[in-house]
């Protein structure tokens, strides 16, 4: 064997130790015989061991469930007639295709992420076209999502979307809050139920239509007739406003931080 040198902290060589130093009987004794040598470690190498595979399929499994059931559902309330959603935001069509796909989640457990996917998946569907017929049919359908969820809180990204999507934010109710990046179309807000929509962008016509409690904010312009039939609640619209609705009820248009209308 060697003789083994050491340094100490202050980096000088300390004398080597003897032969017959204790460390050198342990040395002997665990290479020699008895103690963990290169040989055990091959045959370590070869022991039989048990490979556990990640359950990936069972986490994403649910998941995928999930956004089958709600773009099924979807696909249904595409079938529905999309004409005269335009008419009064309480009854007609408009309030029929948001409770018949109102019913359909009450028992799915989803989450915004869930939403969020589903957005997504509008945006990247034929380049990001939304058919004009079926805005307003999409708009009450991502509503009825954002609406029915346990979460608070939904964020929306639809920049990737380049047709506006008619009423996002239908019927938002209270502790709700709804952002939403990009523009929206024509009745944003309408009949909010005391949630707080927050527009990153520009509405379309009649936006808050209807609308009974709660809070419109929109970061650019406004179209025409702005609050036509509402009663109560609050639109604050930072950029132009093309015109108020002739039948306000209730509640506050502020324009630029100015008082613009009341009731």
């Amino acid at each position: 064997y060697g003789v083994y040198s050491f340094m100490n902290q202050g980096g000088n060589e300390l004398a080597p130790l003897g032969g017959d130093h204790p460390i050198y009987e342990e040395i002997r004794r665990d290479v020699g015989g008895g103690g963990c040598t290169t040989e055990h470690f091959h045959e370590y190498r070869n022991c039989p061991h048990e490979t556990k595979a990640i359950p990936l399929d069972h986490m994403i499994e649910p998941g995928r469930i999930i956004m089958d059931r709600i773009t099924e559902e979807y696909l249904k309330c595409l079938e529905s007639d999309p004409r005269s959603l335009d008419g009064n935001v309480e009854e007609g069509r408009t309030i029929q295709a948001y409770k018949a796909a109102e019913g359909t989640f009450k028992n799915l457990d989803y989450d915004v992420d869930d939403i969020e996917e589903f957005c997504v998946g509008l945006a990247n569907g034929q380049g990001g076209k939304v058919s004009m017929s079926v805005s307003g049919l999409t708009g009450l359908f991502i509503s009825v999502l954002c609406n029915s969820v346990k979460d608070e809180k939904i964020h929306l990204n639809l920049m990737g979307i380049k047709q506006k999507i008619d009423f996002l934010g239908y019927k938002l109710p209270q502790g709700k809050t709804l952002e939403l990046k990009g523009d929206a179309g024509n009745f944003a807000g309408a009949a909010l139920c005391g949630g707080d929509f927050y527009v990153k962008g520009s509405v379309g016509n009649r936006a808050g239509a209807g609308m009974k409690a709660g809070r419109l904010f929109v970061s650019r312009q406004a179209g025409l007739q702005t609050g036509e039939w509402k009663t109560g609640g609050e639109i604050h619209v930072e950029g132009a406003i093309g015109s108020l609705g002739t039948h306000l009820n209730g509640g506050y248009i502020f324009q630029a931080g100015q008082l613009k209308k009341y009731g």
